[in-house]
């Protein structure tokens, strides 16, 4: 008698096809993997140029990702920054601010209009670099021996976080829940303050705007949790401490002065004067590096805005961004809507207290979010009334 035995079908694992993809992924997931490529002893220099190369490849291959609005935003920035740069390159840090506006901010832009509306393959690149870059990070956090810059950790992790989260409400599955929950507990104890205000409010903006369903018996869940942690805030930071850890943003919170920043005052002082000193004109693209004394650059938008191109220049730069930002999330839905506050509300409150415009990509990615729904609405009109 003869024996048969079926074996299950292995599962194929699904490996994407379009370059897009990886340049995508690549972008997004930086942060971890040039720390990757460097451990085992590959120059962190050779993986940006590997992203590079990637863009360009996908840019080559794409060529209807040259449209105008592209070649519009590069034609304008370029010339601005590299202008900046040039007068006042010996108060900028080359070895990390220049690799941010060149690997970060600037192809921020061109990252979102790879896509030519295709946001499903953006969303699987930004999820997949979410989730290494959470399973690379947070274990450090939670390793007494280990010590992080608490400011990087947090903004390291926080959009990776954020997306994470998204899903485990949408989805449900338990390991986004699993993920998004140890995710929180580590960025509450050991990231910034800054970071986790942007984080509590794209939760809220998700639980409570964008969603067909308000989530209450999950807004229900996170307003007991923080209730109880705010209880028991005290002995928590104790127990911590017990533990050889510190947070800085618990000590905040239990000596009620989480909103105060002792070092921002005599910053915001110095941007108020030199702003009366120079109001209409400014000091020029990145020039409020070389007027401010003590400080790398103005930690607020506004400030910096006002410093680099004048009063009234730079009203209409703010304006234009905070119309982009707010106009998608009132008006655009899914995955647009989705996009817009991961990186709107996250950008505009770090941007408000810390970093610098130049050195981040979450306007760059605002307006080109903007830019693809506009032309997204344009299509689906025309194909209407056809």
């Amino acid at each position: 008698m003869n024996l048969t035995i079926h074996l299950p079908k292995a599962k194929k694992i699904m490996i994407p096809k379009d370059i897009r993809f990886y340049a995508i992924f690549l972008y997004f997931a930086s942060s971890p993997l040039s720390k990757l490529f460097y451990s085992v002893g590959v120059p962190r220099e050779l993986f940006y140029l590997v992203t590079i190369l990637f863009i360009v490849l996908s840019v080559m291959l794409n060529k209807n990702t040259a449209t105008n609005d592209v070649i519009v935003f590069y034609l304008i920035s370029l010339p601005i920054i590299l202008f900046g740069i040039f007068n006042n390159h010996s108060y900028i840090d080359k070895s990390t601010n220049l690799y941010s506006i060149f690997l970060e901010m600037l192809p921020g832009y061109i990252i979102v209009r790879l896509t030519k509306g295709n946001l499903n393959l953006l969303i699987k690149a930004l999820k997949s670099a979410s989730y290494l870059t959470l399973v690379y990070y947070v274990p450090f956090a939670l390793n007494s021996s280990f010590r992080l810059d608490y400011m990087a950790y947090a903004y390291w992790i926080q959009i990776p976080l954020c997306v994470i989260f998204y899903y485990a409400i949408t989805q449900r599955k338990f390991r986004d829940i699993v993920l998004s929950l140890i995710g929180t507990m580590s960025l509450v104890i050991f990231g910034a303050r800054g970071a986790l205000l942007g984080y509590i409010a794209f939760i809220t903006f998700t639980l409570v705007l964008n969603s067909e369903k308000r989530h209450w018996g999950i807004i229900s869940f996170l307003g007991f949790i923080g209730a109880t942690f705010l209880i028991n805030i005290k002995k928590l930071t104790v127990w911590l401490s017990n533990k050889g850890l510190t947070s800085r943003t618990l000590l905040k919170i239990s000596e009620g002065d989480f909103t105060i920043s002792n070092t921002r005052v005599p910053l915001y002082e110095q941007c108020k004067f030199y702003i009366r000193e120079s109001l209409l004109t400014g000091y020029g693209p990145l020039g409020s590096r070389s007027v401010i004394v003590g400080y790398p650059y103005p930690h607020s938008i506004v400030y910096e805005m006002i410093l680099d191109y004048g009063i009234i220049i730079g009203s209409i730069i703010l304006g234009f961004i905070i119309f982009t930002g707010l106009y998608m999330l009132l008006k655009s839905k899914g995955d647009y809507r989705f996009l817009a506050s991961l990186f709107f509300i996250t950008g505009i409150l770090r941007l408000s207290v810390s970093n610098s415009f130049y050195y981040v990509n979450y306007i760059s990615i605002t307006i080109a979010l903007f830019i693809t729904y506009k032309k997204y609405i344009r299509i689906t009109v025309r194909s209407r009334n056809l």
